[in-house]
């Protein structure tokens, strides 16, 4: 598939850049009003919806967002060897222990991007049994947004 191909490793970012294209494309074509669309992302979809709502500007359009499982602490899970998959995982994501890839995980980890800026009511669940995303994941992103994040979060 040339189109997941186009959005790996270095190129990863081009999954974020999509599905803003693609919130802008509804809003746009009437479907949806900006601060009334909710947006849904499991497991790695987490992280790129994670990643879209570190934008303020495409924050500000989304209404809701529910991340179900979601891969938020991409650096610290893909420095983790010992975590089920990771490895494996390579090939999506690039291994952070080259310093190119690294630096590409980072910026694209919902965890390591939170802002202060005003993000939409979110839903962050975790799994206790996940072989993939550990239950920590989503908990921390909770706890940094709300330190970061102004009162509205609390």
């Amino acid at each position: 598939r040339a189109w997941h191909a186009a959005g790996r490793q270095l190129k990863k970012a081009q999954s974020v850049l999509d599905l803003s294209d693609a919130v802008r494309f509804l809003l746009g074509r009437g479907m949806a009003a900006p601060g009334a669309l909710c947006l849904k992302g499991s497991s790695a979809g987490g992280l790129t919806l994670g990643a879209l709502l570190n934008s303020r500007e495409d924050a500000a359009l989304v209404g809701a967002a529910i991340l179900e499982v979601p891969f938020v602490d991409t650096l610290t899970g893909m420095l983790d060897p010992s975590l089920p998959l990771t490895v494996h995982e390579f090939a999506e994501w690039g291994d952070p222990s080259d310093a190119e890839h690294e630096v590409n995980i980072r910026s694209l980890s919902p965890y390591e991007n939170a802002g202060s800026h005003r993000y939409p009511p979110m839903y962050l669940s975790c799994a206790e049994a996940d072989a993939r995303v550990p239950a920590w994941m989503p908990m921390k992103l909770a706890a940094r947004l709300r330190a970061r994040a102004p009162s509205y979060l609390s």
